[in-house]
């Protein structure tokens, strides 16, 4: 029996830092057949360098490519076309894998039959550094809204260097389409794509080349609104680093952002009402055409104060959250925000969603000036 090929695609632009770390990973792989595709985006650092000298040192195939147009997705979608691999690994260069990590995915894919995409556990590190190190890890701990939804415990490690770590173990999701619309996120290297899954999306430029915000977001959603069918592989495991204050898309406005991610679902949304797409429920419909506006909290709030019953309680408890918290947001964010303030309503974001929409119908909360909501 032939053992499946994987094809791992590292985009990479200036990334001296964090690259060799990356590499290594790969390197580290107990999967026996592996290539390695780098695509250059105009480093102006050392990382060409770094990459041929790890390439030197390794049997491992490596494929160094140069991309002359700006843009991760545009050297994400020139190194599907050198790949040839009957499995894809995304790879960014902040990031790394565990050395099972594909050798896992690769074996649960092959004898599971019908699964296409298999998805891993993973680990969101925050490396700390200088004589703050202290204050920095209390932000982050006391700063951190919903990124990712799972297990609120913080690790602080010293191994290898001194980082704050979220660890999230997985399950098996039935309605992985749900959780994507409720950005219950995973970072693209937690996945591995059938070849076919990859090439259906490379076909409908799913890593949209001209898109700033939400781009691995918008890829692997659009397999699910495809109708891949995913896979948890316990213990196949994923690491993702916060290096620098802009990698979150945070130096995009947010209004920007909203305005990406209503084109997103507008994508989304028309390819999951084509005939044939997989069948969706009511909360998949609200989600995919939920408002991208920009929001903040009507002050004071013109309605009748709120009835005794569970779900005004819950708008109560949220609107004062909002209170400590008015900076003008996506509900999206809103929602994020009030999860990481309110434990009981902690992995509900479709309910806060939901409230949420109905208090802005209400009144309660107000468009941002000079946004559409």
């Amino acid at each position: 029996m032939t053992v499946p090929l994987v094809s791992v695609i590292i985009p990479c632009r200036d990334a001296g830092a964090t690259l060799r770390r990356c590499l290594e990973s790969v390197y580290a792989q107990t999967h026996p057949r592996l290539e390695v595709v780098v695509v250059d985006n105009g480093s102006g650092d050392d990382s060409v360098n770094i990459v041929e000298g790890l390439a030197a040192r390794h049997d491992t195939p490596l494929t160094l490519a140069h991309c002359p147009v700006p843009g991760a997705n545009n050297a994400r979608n020139q190194g599907f076309g050198l790949a040839r691999g009957d499995y894809i690994q995304w790879l960014d260069t902040d990031d790394t894998i565990h050395p099972h990590k594909v050798a896992l995915q690769v074996n649960a894919l092959e004898r599971h039959g019908s699964a296409t995409v298999a998805y891993g556990d993973w680990r969101w590190r925050f490396p700390l550094s200088g004589h703050d190190w202290r204050s920095q890890a209390q932000a982050i701990v006391s700063g951190s809204t919903a990124v990712a939804y799972g297990v609120r415990r913080w690790v602080l490690s010293s191994t290898p260097s001194r980082h704050l770590e979220r660890r999230l173990r997985l399950a098996q999701f039935d309605d992985f389409l749900l959780r994507l619309l409720q950005d219950m996120w995973l970072p693209p290297n937690a996945y591995l794509l059938h070849r076919s899954v990859a090439e259906r999306l490379h076909g409908i430029e799913a890593f949209h080349p001209r898109r700033r915000v939400a781009m691995d977001r918008e890829y692997i959603s659009l397999a699910a609104v495809l109708g891949a069918e995913f896979l948890h592989v316990p213990g196949a495991w994923a690491d993702y680093f916060t290096w620098r204050p802009d990698q979150l898309s945070r130096t995009v406005p947010v209004a920007e952002r909203g305005r990406e991610l209503a084109d997103i679902f507008t994508r989304l949304h028309v390819i999951a009402t084509r005939p044939g797409a997989p069948a969706l429920t009511d909360a998949h419909h609200f989600l995919l055409q939920q408002d991208w506006g920009l929001w903040s909290l009507t002050t004071p709030f013109p309605g009748p104060p709120p009835r005794e019953g569970p779900r005004e309680q819950w708008d109560e408890a949220i609107l004062a959250t909002l209170r400590h918290n008015p900076r003008s947001r996506l509900l999206e964010g809103h929602a994020k925000v009030v999860a990481h303030h309110i434990p009981a309503l902690w992995e509900r974001h479709l309910e806060i969603l939901q409230a949420l929409h109905r208090l802005a119908a209400a009144g309660a909360l107000r468009t941002a000036p000079g946004v559409s909501p």
